[in-house]
């Protein structure tokens, strides 16, 4: 097993639809699976849900308090945000067992990238969600991460089903 940290993109795959309902201005949520236990994605990389769940609990204070802040689209070799390029905070995690995945909820910022990611969902761009983190890719491309620093917004996802849906704020995930 190849023991150097190295930063994981993991990108997932789930379409965005626009709401009608929803009104100039308002807050955008999306909603999707963010990432699938025990399968290949397309990254040639498999996340086991024991090892997932432990780091995505490393988070969860963060997430709560409205502090997991994501970026539009994976910087390059930084395992840190960038607070001039945040575009949404993420408001919701939760392991969905019957699915056997993570679900998750972000809710698009009024910042300069948050207003991109918004104007290329709403001229129909599918958007992505995909997890930026540290660990280890070991034999048969079983993953062991050790820091989930959280989840961007990205164009080609590693999970072919992480595409996001916008969602109506009086639904649930």
């Amino acid at each position: 097993m190849n023991n150097k940290n190295v930063i994981i993109n993991v990108r997932s795959a789930s379409p965005v639809k626009i709401l009608e309902s929803r009104t100039e201005g308002s807050d955008l949520y999306l909603v999707g699976e963010f990432t699938t236990f025990d399968v290949m994605n397309r990254n040639k990389r498999i996340y086991k849900k024991d090892n997932y769940k432990a780091v995505l609990e490393q988070i969860a204070d963060k997430c709560a308090s409205g502090g997991l802040l994501g970026e539009l689209g994976h910087p390059n070799g930084r395992n840190t945000t960038e607070m001039t390029a945040v575009s949404h905070v993420v408001t919701k995690l939760e392991i969905d067992d019957a699915s056997n995945c993570v679900r998750g909820e972000l809710k698009l910022l009024d910042t300069p990238n948050g207003r991109i990611a918004r104007t290329l969902i709403e001229s129909g761009v599918p958007m992505f969600v995909s997890s930026r983190a540290t660990g280890y890719i070991g034999k048969g491309g079983v993953v062991t991460l050790t820091n989930l620093v959280t989840y961007d917004l990205v164009d080609e996802p590693g999970f072919a089903n992480a595409r996001l849906t916008v969602r109506d704020i009086t639904e649930g995930l």
